[in-house]
């Protein structure tokens, strides 16, 4: 009896261990004693079964079966991890929709028409000739403060309680551009919310504490441009924190006369925060249907 058969498939060599040997090396050459290459048959027995190889090829379909069973196993896994997920999609969309503020977005806000975009949110209106725009782009704004998550306990927001919805701990805040056209020429200004730690000291340009009143801006000038037509990458700015201070007060006073102040951009961070809630649901439920 052989215990070990090696036969050599494309060169190299396979060692068969799980099989054993009971017998029978047949050739169409002389003798009872042949040789596996050259049309040989060995008889394998495993689990009471015989299987044959007329050749090597015979020993690649059995690899072949089991290979077959390993990927059934990752197939069940696999259903298996898609089950779970779509299980937490269902109560995560539930929860989610329950904290739902609005399902829609206003057609007007603060005297400004509105327009979306995907992830796009733009504010329009015309004041004396002039056309003021504001933009923003929703996506990686979310401000998680006091450590809180999407569906847990947020924290309160600077004109609401702790337990009222839309909280504090789940804000959107993203930066913005204020576009004010006259003619062919654009001035535009980038903004950003100023986070409470920078806030809280006051002082500097940002908190305009130059005039000496217990006053903090909660959102800064970034960047300053004025240019021709659509402008570009090109064209000159300069970035608000070296700005000459008093030309920095006054530019946020020209936002102010315009009602871009302190309470307009809070509310436009409400108004974003309940649009990019409406955009998070939306995409889990889009995961729901593309795994069902």
């Amino acid at each position: 009896m052989i215990k070990t058969v090696f036969t050599r498939v494309g060169g190299g060599v396979v060692r068969i261990k799980p099989f054993t040997v009971i017998r029978n090396l047949s050739s169409s050459g002389k003798g009872g004693h042949g040789h596996l290459p050259g049309g040989g048959t060995l008889s394998l027995l495993k689990s009471q079964q015989k299987i044959q190889f007329g050749s090597s090829s015979g020993f690649l379909k059995c690899l072949g079966g089991v290979r077959d069973i390993g990927i059934r196993g990752v197939h069940d896994q696999r259903k298996k991890g898609d089950d779970e997920l779509l299980g937490f999609l269902e109560e995560e969309i539930a929860t989610e929709m329950k904290m739902q503020r609005s399902t829609s977005v206003p057609a007007t806000f603060q005297g400004f028409s509105v327009k979306v975009d995907q992830s796009d949110i733009t504010l329009t209106k015309n004041i004396g000739g002039e056309d003021i725009i504001i933009s923003a782009n929703v996506n990686h704004s979310v401000d998680t403060e006091y450590g809180a998550e999407r569906g847990g306990d947020p924290g309160p927001t600077v004109n609401q309680g702790v337990n009222e919805p839309g909280g504090e701990g789940m804000r959107s805040k993203p930066s913005f551009d204020v576009e004010i056209k006259k003619g062919n020429q654009t001035m535009c200004l980038n903004c950003s919310f100023i986070q409470p730690e920078a806030g809280a000291t006051g002082g500097g340009q940002a908190g305009g504490a130059s005039s000496g009143q217990d006053f903090v801006d909660i959102f800064v000038i970034d960047e300053v441009s004025l240019y021709d037509g659509k402008g570009g990458e090109a064209d000159y700015a300069v970035a608000g924190d070296i700005l000459d201070g008093y030309l920095y007060d006054l530019l946020m006073n020209l936002l102010e006369d315009r009602g871009i102040n302190n309470e307009f951009v809070d509310k436009f961070s409400e108004l974003c925060t309940d649009y990019e809630h409406n955009l998070y649901i939306e995409l889990l439920a889009k995961m729901q249907k593309f795994f069902k």
